[in-house]
């Protein structure tokens, strides 16, 4: 899993150059939880770094979380 979210990062990086030059919005950010619950049950024991990245461009959108 760590070598997926390192390559989704470099592409993601990599691929900036080309949406600046076709008029695109590009939003990231990251948000630091105490900790990550989904559907009432624990999903880590203590803090939880959850980084985003959004891109629009001509009325399409496409987000990561």
């Amino acid at each position: 899993m760590r070598y997926f979210r390192t390559t989704v990062c470099l592409v993601a990086l990599s691929a900036l150059p080309t949406l600046a030059a076709a008029d695109v919005s590009v939003s990231a950010g990251a948000t630091l939880a105490s900790q990550y619950l989904s559907n009432g049950l624990e999903q880590t024991t203590g803090p939880a770094l959850q980084p985003w990245i959004e891109a629009e461009s001509m009325g399409f959108y496409m987000g990561l979380w």
